[in-house]
């Protein structure tokens, strides 16, 4: 069960806020003792199936900003626990205003110590989803200081279509900030304390700092979808290789309800989750 801090219940003022925006940052979302037991499970898991071996002055700039590894939860019965966990799957079904969500797919992202910055990108580039109602769940496992390289949104980026084109390159860190500076979009980055949470819909534009800290920076995310979504043609390479890798067995026009995209939440949203409402 998630450890509450606050009696406040997330409104529809804060529903307002994150579709506005793009993306929230909720504050002490989970207790430091769930984290912990989160960590254990999920660096031992990410150590047996990563296959990242070098070392990081010979990557490109993807390799060096994290350590990638997807659909964990396929692992063990610990990772299912914590991928399936209800309430940061209502959190995500409140915040889609959906009646149900599912897994689009989940994955750690580790940023060794030294590692690079993560350029500018909107993950729904590469995802054959016929409708925007997907959001990802950023989940710190350590606390993530400015040096260690937390996201930065821009803010409203999800409203304009501009640079959706882009797979994640320094290319696309280059344009993309060219194309929010060209509209006034000023970057917001904040230090995720223990517990924290943040949300950020597919086509909000996000990047990361170079993690300056000694230490790596643990994070888990969860991709959710609206319970309902259907398949698009792929319109690039890229989501042509995630509907075969990421939602076998279904084609355009299917709904994105594969094995590996299994219901996280399906109950009539009478109530929202309860959260401390301050950003």
């Amino acid at each position: 069960m998630l450890t509450m801090q606050c009696n406040q219940h997330i409104t529809q003022e804060l529903v307002q806020r994150a579709q506005h925006d793009g993306y929230i940052h909720l504050p002490q979302v989970l207790s430091e003792e769930i984290l912990q037991n989160w960590l254990s499970t999920i660096t031992t898991t990410v150590a047996k199936r990563s296959k990242q071996h070098l070392p990081l002055h010979e990557r490109d700039t993807y390799g060096k900003a994290f350590i990638q590894t997807v659909n964990l939860w396929r692992d063990n019965q610990m990772m299912q626990d914590i991928v399936f966990h209800e309430g940061l799957a209502q959190l995500a079904a409140d915040l889609l205003e959906a009646k149900s969500v599912r897994l689009y797919h989940v994955q750690a992202l580790f940023k060794e110590a030294g590692g690079g910055h993560t350029p500018w990108h909107c993950d729904q580039f590469y995802w054959p989803l016929a409708s925007p109602k997907t959001i990802t769940a950023w989940i710190p496992l350590v606390p993530v200081p400015v040096e260690m390289g937390p996201l930065t949104f821009a803010p409203t980026s999800h409203l304009v279509t501009d640079c959706r084109e882009l797979p994640i390159s320094d290319a696309s860190h280059r344009r993309i900030a060219q194309s929010l500076h060209g509209k006034g979009i000023k970057p917001h980055v904040k230090a995720y304390s223990l517990g924290d949470v943040s949300f950020h819909y597919g086509w909000t534009h996000h990047c990361a700092g170079p993690n300056r800290a000694s230490q790596d920076r643990y994070v888990m995310t969860i991709i959710y979808m609206d319970g309902d979504m259907t398949i698009q043609p792929p319109t690039n390479q890229q989501q042509a290789n995630d509907l075969k890798n990421y939602i076998p067995g279904r084609s355009a026009g299917d709904k994105a309800d594969s094995d590996l995209n299994p219901m996280a939440i399906s109950k009539p949203v009478s109530h929202l989750a309860r959260i401390c409402p301050s950003v």
